[in-house]
Order: structure tokens, then C-alpha cells, then sequence
């Protein structure tokens, strides 16, 4: 679907986790707190007894969520994505983001050249192409929107989940822009 798989939007990064373990995690318990694949294995090594002595994992265990002793794992989650060697897509076309709990900062590295992937040869997508071409106005920016990325992109996923308005250019702006982007170098 365009705007979610291959793509650094929150709709193609997030993904549900479902954990089971009697007696030690509370049945029903639901968590918000971001956590990244690469926490899942620190986590099963801090349940094992195993330690990470070397430090070598770029994750960090998230047991005492699980726990319920902790509400908050991470500050800030990120996100990498090429089209290199993707179906239909661009030679090159780097993205990546970073996202708080209230804020998403993407970087369209190669943002210069249409974004294209698997995607854009989809029935949804091709539907959209074509009432774009019948002069569907919104269809038309939709495709747009797609393929001519800003090199910036920044949304406030609380008051815009579906990441639609890029606040990027807006005033007060340089400043989220700054901290998200010096978490995310």
C-alpha cells in the first residue's frame, strides 16, 4: 500500500507484538512504549540470564516493560529504507527517519529523482494513477505526494497519526527539525 511498506511512514514501519509468558507478564496488559526489532534478542537474552558483556547489540532489553515495571523503553525509534534492489525500485533512493513520541522526522537523502518501488505498479496505486488522469484532484496530489518527496519531512503523530501534513516549512519548525535530526545523525 502506498505510504506504508517500503517507506519510513509509520504505517510501513510499525508492526504489532503479541508476548505470552504465565506468571511473569500480566494477561492482557497492552504497552505504547517504542521499542525496535533490535531489542527482541537483548530481551530473550535478559529473560535467559544471558548477558551482552561486549555490548555489542545495538538493542536494549525491554524486559521491564514486559514486566510492567516500566511504562517507557526508548525516546526515539529509527528507521532505514532503499530502494536498491526493491521491485521497481530506483537504482537508489535512501531514506531514513527518526520518531519520538510526539514527532517524525524523515530524510529523503536522494529526494531529487521520483520515488518509485513495487508499490507504484500495485492495483490501489494504479487506481489512483488513473483518476489522477480523470482529473481527480486529490488522486492526482496523492500520486504526487508519493513520488516527489521533500528532501525534509516532519509530522506530529499525535494530532496526525496517517503522517498527511509535512510541517517541515512551517514556522517553529527549525527547532524540532534540529533536535530530530542531531538524534538522528
Amino acid at each position: 500500500m502506498p505510504f506504508a511498506k517500503w517507506t519510513c511512514y509509520d504505517n510501513g514501519l510499525q508492526s504489532a507484538m503479541l508476548v505470552r509468558w504465565p506468571g511473569h507478564i500480566q494477561a492482557g496488559t497492552v504497552s505504547d512504549a517504542m521499542v525496535e526489532y533490535v531489542d527482541v534478542l537483548p530481551t530473550l537474552m535478559d529473560i535467559a540470564g544471558i548477558e551482552d558483556s561486549q555490548q555489542v547489540l545495538d538493542g536494549k532489553s525491554f524486559l521491564g516493560v514486559l514486566q510492567g515495571k516500566e511504562s517507557r523503553h526508548k525516546s526515539f525509534v529509527y528507521g532505514a529504507m532503499t530502494t536498491r534492489g526493491i521491485i521497481n525500485g530506483n537504482e537508489s533512493y535512501p531514506i531514513r527517519s527518526v520518531r519520538s513520541e510526539t514527532h517524525k522526522l524523515i530524510l529523503n537523502l536522494d529526494h531529487d529523482q521520483p520515488f518509485t518501488n513495487a508499490c507504484v505498479k500495485s492495483r490501489e496505486f494504479m487506481s489512483l494513477v488513473r483518476a489522477a488522469e480523470l482529473g481527480n484532484e486529490s488522486a492526482a496530489k496523492a500520486v504526487d505526494r508519493y513520488q516527489n518527496r521533500p528532501e525534509v519531512e516532519l509530522y506530529d503523530i499525535i494530532a496526525d497519526p496517517f503522517e498527511m501534513n509535512n510541517l517541515a516549512s512551517y514556522p517553529g519548525s527549525a527547532e524540532i527539525i534540529s533536535e530530530l535530526r542531531a538524534e538522528l545523525q
